[in-house]
Parts: C-alpha cells; structure tokens; sequence
C-alpha cells in the first residue's frame, strides 16, 4: 500500500513536515515570512516542542497547500477590503 499524504491525519505535525519537505519548501525565507513567524518556530511547532497560534497553523497549512502557487485565505481577504 502507498502511503499518501490523505492517508495522513490533518492535525499530525509530522505529516506537513514531510509534505513541505516533498514540496521542497525550506523554512526560512517565504513560508516563514508568510506565517509571520521565525524558521526556528516552524521547526519546532514541526518537531512538536513549541504549538503555533491557530492562525499561524492555518497560514502555515495553506502556504504549503498552494505551493507555489500563493495561498488565498479568508483572512487575507478580508484584510484587503
């Protein structure tokens, strides 16, 4: 069986590790930025040693969804009104 990221819980740290790194997303640079966070955080929120604020999860998740593409929030959205 194929381990695919939908086999993957959704909140499972590990799994959006592992997709951003298949993605060839570093930490530093756009993904941190976008957060709104430092690469340290990332890595650590990732490594299960410091939780990230819900929005920042939520940038977080979508940044790595829409690589490379930019990720559209509702959040973002709403900022631009």
């Amino acid at each position: 069986m194929d381990l695919t990221f939908e086999h993957l819980n959704n909140d499972d740290n590990t799994a959006w590790k592992l997709k951003r790194i298949q993605k060839k997303i570093k930490l530093s640079g756009d993904l941190a930025k976008y957060v709104g966070v430092t690469h340290a955080a990332i890595s650590m929120h990732e490594n299960e040693k410091h939780h990230m604020a819900a929005d920042k999860v939520e940038r977080y998740k979508a940044f790595i969804e829409a690589y490379p593409d930019e990720p559209k929030l509702i959040a973002d959205q709403n900022r631009n009104v």
